[in-house]
């Protein structure tokens, strides 16, 4: 089975070699290196499924699989958009650069999957071990979780908890079903808005008919 690759990946590659990274829509300071190790990036959070832990059951393991697969899928957003000039740990420059590339339809698909009370307990615990800016988004998605809050800031609180060693299949007392769920389905959001983005960028290239 042959590896995923991010949108227009191969004419990307054709492209660059011909004429050089800055030909494209990046900065100047954006490398041949850095847009290859996005690439990578985003095979590899797009294609880990399972991990082998040994004695853990094959749901906790599924569980932990997907934390990880979280980790390394919140890295390709924000190596995505580094490779733009654009940090997405900036509030202001999420909500400038990020939050308008939601799809409307997937993004309310998004909510209606993480709006059951399973969900909820789950963020409710996390919440317990996020800083301050991630406890004020995870209270709006709390209070109202089929409001207007930010979806990426319940990707990125799981990223922050996780990589501290505090996040567990079982947080919050849900079974790792519940765990596999939420995190895949943040995943397939933000990697598809990333794929989506960075097709564009291929696709806008002034010899992208010609090769």
């Amino acid at each position: 089975m042959s590896s995923t690759e991010v949108l227009e990946w191969d004419k990307f590659c054709k492209l660059e070699k011909l004429y050089g990274v800055n030909s494209f829509s990046f900065p100047s300071s954006t490398s041949h290196g850095e847009v290859y190790r996005f690439g990578a990036r985003f095979s590899l959070a797009s294609d880990l499924a399972k991990v082998s832990i040994n004695g853990r059951t094959q749901n906790t393991s599924d569980g932990y699989a997907q934390l990880m697969r979280t980790v390394m899928a919140w890295g390709v957003v924000e190596s995505f958009f580094d490779l733009k000039g654009i940090s997405i740990n900036h509030e202001t420059q999420r909500n400038s650069h990020m939050v308008p590339n939601y799809d409307v339809t997937q993004l309310a698909l998004l909510k209606s999957k993480l709006g059951n009370s399973q969900c909820i307990k789950f963020f409710r615990e996390l919440k317990v071990h996020t800083n301050p800016t991630h406890t004020t988004k995870l209270d709006e998605y709390l209070n109202n979780p089929n409001g207007s809050y930010d979806v990426s800031y319940l990707f990125s609180a799981i990223r922050h908890v996780f990589a501290h060693g505090i996040l567990t299949p079982h947080t919050g007392k849900v079974t790792p079903k519940v765990t596999v769920k939420i995190c895949k389905s943040l995943v397939e959001f933000f990697l598809g808005i990333v794929n989506a983005e960075f097709g564009q960028i291929v696709r806008s290239h002034a010899d992208y008919a010609s090769v």
